[in-house]
């Protein structure tokens, strides 16, 4: 089985949203730079103007901008 990485060149916006989990996990490898594009595109969300989040999705984007790895996906250097 192909990673999302491998398939998508890595990032997908679903990773931003936590209603998305059941799609990812620990079997889910992603590289460093896909985790810091996702860290990118929360922050960009986050400070849209007009973007309303409910506080499960607050709470989600403030893990990832902590650097936390979201849904127990694994991180490698490169793929």
């Amino acid at each position: 089985m192909n990673s999302i990485a491998e398939v998508n060149k890595g990032f997908e916006e679903n990773m931003a949203f936590p209603q998305y989990k059941d799609a990812y996990g620990s079997h889910i490898v992603i590289s460093t730079d896909t985790l810091a594009h996702l860290q990118i595109h929360v922050l960009e969300l986050s400070n849209r103007k007009g973007f309303g989040a409910c506080a499960e999705v607050r709470k989600h984007f403030d893990s990832i901008l902590a650097g936390i790895v979201p849904f127990g996906m694994r991180v490698v250097e490169e793929i």
